[in-house]
This record gives C-alpha cells, sequence and structure tokens, in this order.
C-alpha cells in the first residue's frame, strides 16, 4: 500500500505566489497532501488557503522556515515528508522518481529534484 506523502508549504504574506503557484502541488498525481504552514500572515493568505480547502497550521509570527518545517516535522509521523517553497511550480508527476530513488535503497535518507 502507498502511503500519503505530506507536501509542506511554508509561507509568510504570499498570497500572490500561492495564487500562482500552489495548484500545481495540490494536482501531484503521487498520493499527498498539501499542507501549508503560515508564519504568521497578514495579507489573506490564510483566509485565500482556507477557502480553497487546504490544511493550514497557523503561526502566530513570523519564525522563519526552517522553524515552520520543524513544526511540520513534529506534526507528520510518515516516513517520507516532502518540502516546497511557495514559489514552486512542480509537474504533476514531480513526485513519482523522487519516491522511487528514496525507496530503492534504505540508506538513502534524502532527495531532492531539480
Amino acid at each position: 500500500m502507498v502511503e500519503e506523502i505530506p507536501i509542506i508549504v511554508v509561507n509568510y504574506n504570499g498570497i500572490e505566489l500561492l495564487e500562482k503557484y500552489l495548484n500545481s502541488a495540490i494536482q501531484t498525481q503521487y498520493p499527498s497532501r498539501v499542507v501549508v504552514v503560515d508564519n504568521g500572515s497578514k495579507d489573506g493568505s490564510v483566509e485565500y488557503l482556507k477557502e480553497k480547502g487546504v490544511e493550514v497550521i497557523q503561526l502566530d509570527k513570523n519564525y522563519g522556515p526552517a522553524y515552520a518545517r520543524n513544526v511540520a516535522i513534529k506534526k507528520f509521523k510518515t516516513k517520507f515528508m516532502t518540502f516546497l517553497d511557495n514559489d514552486v511550480m512542480v509537474p504533476k508527476d514531480w513526485l513519482d522518481s523522487l519516491v522511487e530513488v528514496i525507496s530503492s535503497d534504505d540508506e538513502i535518507a534524502a532527495v531532492q529534484s531539480l
């Protein structure tokens, strides 16, 4: 059975970027779930995400991207997790090859796409 992989997107006042790029992550063909960790945005990002039905982890202020990613790591107990910046557009099949590579050898701990 294929385990759903969280796609974590870190955001801070990036509503314009989310409007432009988030749909590509949502349309990922590999079983996944998009979760945005929001660093205290004040630009309507959180409202936009909620309207789209995207899961949001709201932080009370901007702690920076590393802190936001660590919040996600603590929340999800999945074997694999992905991280995208809010200004990245991905093709539908972007995650397939990454999962194939990381699953091929137990000594591989992380993969990155180009």
